[in-house]
């Protein structure tokens, strides 16, 4: 869906889907003439206008594609950094520079980051609470 052809509805759209601002925050960045009113005529035109079905679409469309970019990033970020992390590795274990000997420690270290980054090192904590004669563990 393109643009709204209303700029103050594309912006009050813009408003609640990316910078998650009220209805009524949006209306009265969107449509600053509104200052004046009432604020149950704020609220019943923010209501009316988040209501309209083109604006509803719009706001939809621009979270899926914010979610979208967030996902892509997420998603993003833990398998490059997993792969650099073992290209990282490899380098340590196969360039000898001027010692002639592998990084061992350099290797281990991207190991461990790898492992951290797939949560396989956890740490996990129990705690015990008495109640009389039950016990919880959490």
């Amino acid at each position: 869906m393109p643009e709204l052809k209303s700029p103050q509805q594309e912006k009050f759209s813009k408003l609640i889907a990316l910078e998650k601002k009220t209805q009524t925050d949006a209306l009265k960045s969107a449509y600053p003439t509104c200052l004046k009113w009432r604020d149950e005529s704020i609220y019943s035109k923010a209501s009316q206008i988040a209501n309209d079905i083109k604006v509803k679409e719009r706001i939809k469309e621009l979270k899926d594609t914010l979610n979208n970019k967030l996902i892509t990033k997420i998603v993003y970020s833990h398998l490059e950094s997993f792969k650099e992390l073992e290209r990282l590795k490899e380098m340590a274990l196969h360039n000898k520079g001027n010692t002639g000997k592998a990084d061992l420690g350099a290797a281990i270290k991207a190991e461990e980051l790898r492992g951290k980054l797939a949560r396989l090192y956890e740490e996990t904590i129990n705690i015990k609470k008495d109640f009389g004669e039950e016990t919880e563990y959490l």
